[in-house]
């Protein structure tokens, strides 16, 4: 058909729908339904038949979703999941979360928080229903995780907010299945596997603690292969593979060449050269670790150092490298570990003999002793927070340490506390002057672990004998509250000293992790031990010096107190230079009347690491090959939750050791209320914080 033709159809049709009228999202048995209707007809047609209106070759998405407006959303999802609608019931949860956090609807904070309980509240009531059928298909609702059908039904939804309504409903269903752990035997994890797909399976059911033998039991042969077929074609994925690999090869009868699953068409050996493909030296590492038996090592190392057998050279030289790399490695842990059982023992030897030692002699020593390790009695008192009633804990323990500290330390000591200033007037560098001379600061060091994505996995809390990792992986709404609200106290209580390295960098990530609870934050005497540090050097207490400046404000203070007409008379008859050259010469008479300031020169000292800090200042490096570790899985490895009690706790150490030498570091604060109350209560000798 030619454009003629079809610009006059057109034409005729809407001049046929002239008279009807336009309607917008009329409501029909709770559906919406968009009509698009042309008023203007005649207008139209004329326009068409004259080809002014060309069609410009772009690409535009449609949707056609069932989205109700009206009725609660656990009447609606259940509905929808016995019907098997994955679309519908994505683009409700979407349309539900965004019309209660719509900042247009919302108009204080606690209202925001009110819609968000009001979310969690809807959405486990919601699969308490799904789970009061038999057959509700409780597995549809994790079509929320496919980003492929997230894309078909809203496509001008930004990431941010999708991976905001992802975290939401993940949450949600992590606190449902924790209260009703039987119900997890319920789900089809085939089903699940399909409505998910890949890129987020293994990462919600290690979210939802899904137990990896019923995974590896349920899950059959076609989901395996494709799973398999999916992570190693992907490289963003490609570690997946050899996750998933880890539950198949805990079999003792397993070689590498069989297959994970019954008829699979994968096996150790196929996941073994798609590593060489790629040449991945840390995928190599990580799955030489998976493997529990040495028979299944022994396998792949015999296939790493393979030969062919008519040129005599290696199959694949790159593996052979990395294999013996690999095996380098692990001889350098064994070693290690046989050279700090030795040294341990000796110490018990020592002991038992009446040698009190400190340390031992001989290269040993140098081994161990090289990096920072934390005192044993600190990595006895390292506590892991993944609870509400544990945090609360933490909270009152802190804020009673604190309170007892300065009532103690500070204000019960006649020889620290002090109000006294020029003319009566104290301000917050007179306090913290004060308080960091006579070494009685309360300090608290912070310390933010996160992972790849720069997504917050851990905060550590340091005081001075105790370590409080606390955990906000998978974790509900009012659990972060909590640790927002106990943050933002921190941060704004002026008698503990924040410790940080990077502040910036931190409060960034940390801000980004509380975007939905935070509304703004303050802070008052934070330390930033990454800023440069000050030294003032003395020209030395010679007051002959010629440089030395003589302070005539205390110099007239001393005429007047003391009626010293003498001096008077020199100060009234003499020029300032003359005056200061008769001190200097004849300084043994008038030393005691005269007070003078030694010049102070002041020097800024940069450090490029925390690293190089701890090394400059405690005479040990830091052990930073966990920083790139894991965060997000869980448990915790030991080493994992000691690597981050080290880095919170050093900066301790670390100030301690920088007052004790005269090093400066500034106080940072962006509050001048928060300061003015500080000084106020500090007058009347009170330190609580709300």
């Amino acid at each position: 058909m030619n454009k003629p033709v079809c610009y006059s159809l057109c034409a005729y049709y809407l001049y046929k729908l002239k008279n009807i009228k336009v309607k917008e999202n009329y409501l029909s048995k709770s559906k919406i339904y968009n009509v698009f209707v042309v008023n203007n007809c005649n207008g139209f047609r004329k326009s068409l038949e004259n080809n002014t209106f060309k069609l410009q070759n772009r690409n535009y998405s449609s949707t056609n979703n069932k989205v109700y407006v009206k009725g609660e959303i656990y009447d609606i999802i259940p509905t929808l999941c016995r019907k098997k609608e994955s679309k519908s019931i994505s683009s409700n949860i979407i349309f539900f979360i965004l019309k209660l956090l719509n900042s247009k609807n919302v108009a204080t904070v606690e209202e925001y928080k009110e819609n968000i309980k009001k979310i969690y509240f809807n959405l486990i009531k919601c699969y308490h229903k799904i789970f009061e059928n038999n057959n509700g298909n409780v597995e549809y609702i994790f079509s929320i995780f496919n980003d492929d059908i997230i894309k078909n039904v809203s496509p001008s939804l930004r990431k941010k907010k999708r991976n905001m309504i992802q975290e939401i409903v993940l949450n949600s269903l992590d606190f449902f299945f924790k209260n009703n752990d039987n119900l997890k035997d319920k789900l089809d994890i085939n089903l699940l596997c399909e409505n998910i797909k890949y890129k987020k399976f293994l990462y919600i059911l290690k979210c939802i603690s899904y137990d990896k033998e019923k995974l590896k039991e349920n899950i059959n042969v076609q989901n395996v292969d494709y799973l398999f077929c999916r992570f190693l074609n992907d490289r963003i994925y490609f570690t997946s593979a050899i996750e998933l690999s880890s539950l198949f090869v805990c079999e003792e009868h397993m070689t590498i060449v069989t297959p994970f699953k019954d008829n699979s068409a994968f096996n150790c050996l196929i996941i073994l050269k798609y590593i060489l493909q790629i040449q991945s030296k840390n995928s190599l590492f990580m799955f030489l670790d998976i493997m529990k038996y040495n028979h299944l090592k022994r396998g792949i190392f015999c296939y790493l150092f393979s030969v062919n057998r008519l040129t005599g050279l290696l199959l694949n030289y790159w593996g052979s490298l990395a294999a013996k790399e690999y095996l380098l490695l692990n001889q350098g842990r064994e070693m290690e570990k046989v050279k700090k059982i030795e040294i341990c023992n000796d110490e018990e030897i020592n002991f038992k003999n009446g040698k009190c030692t400190n340390h031992i002699e001989g290269p040993r020593n140098n081994i161990c002793k090289e990096y920072y390790d934390l005192p044993e009695e600190m990595k006895k008192n390292i506590s892991i927070l993944n609870n509400i009633e544990d945090l609360k804990k933490m909270v009152v323990e802190i804020e009673k340490n604190q309170k007892e500290y300065w009532v103690n330390n500070i204000y019960n000591n006649d020889d620290v506390y002090n109000v006294e200033s020029n003319n009566n007037i104290i301000t917050v560098d007179d306090i913290n002057n004060h308080l960091r001379r006579k070494k009685k600061r309360y300090y608290i060091a912070i310390d933010v672990e996160w992972n790849r994505n720069q997504k917050v996995s851990i905060i550590s809390i340091a005081t001075n004998n105790r370590i409080y990792i606390i955990d906000l992986l998978n974790i509900d709404y009012n659990y972060v509250s909590l640790v927002y609200s106990f943050f933002k106290w921190l941060l704004e209580n002026p008698f503990i000293y924040k410790l940080f390295y990077n502040f910036s960098c931190d409060m960034k990530i940390l801000l980004s992790f509380f975007q939905n609870t935070s509304n703004g934050t303050y802070f008052v005497n934070v330390i930033d031990l990454k800023d440069p540090f000050l030294v003032y050097k003395n020209d030395g207490n010679n007051l002959r010096i010629d440089n030395n400046v003589m302070n005539f404000e205390l110099l007239n203070r001393n005429i007047l107190e003391n009626s010293n007409v003498l001096l008077f008379k020199k100060v009234i008859n003499n020029n300032p230079c003359e005056l200061n050259k008769e001190i200097r010469h004849n300084i043994s008479y008038l030393e005691s009347d005269i007070i003078t300031n030694s010049c102070k020169y002041t020097n800024k000292i940069y450090f490029k690491s925390l690293s190089d800090l701890c090394k400059k200042v405690l005479q040990k490096k830091l052990n930073k090959q966990l920083q790139l570790s894991n965060w997000k899985k869980r448990p915790l490895t030991r080493d994992q939750i000691e690597y981050a009690g080290i880095d919170s706790y050093v900066l301790i150490k670390i100030e301690e050791q920088l007052v004790e030498n005269n090093y400066i570091s500034i106080c940072l604060s962006n509050s001048s209320c928060l300061i003015n109350t500080f000084i106020q209560k500090y007058k009347f000798k009170l330190c609580s914080w709300e």
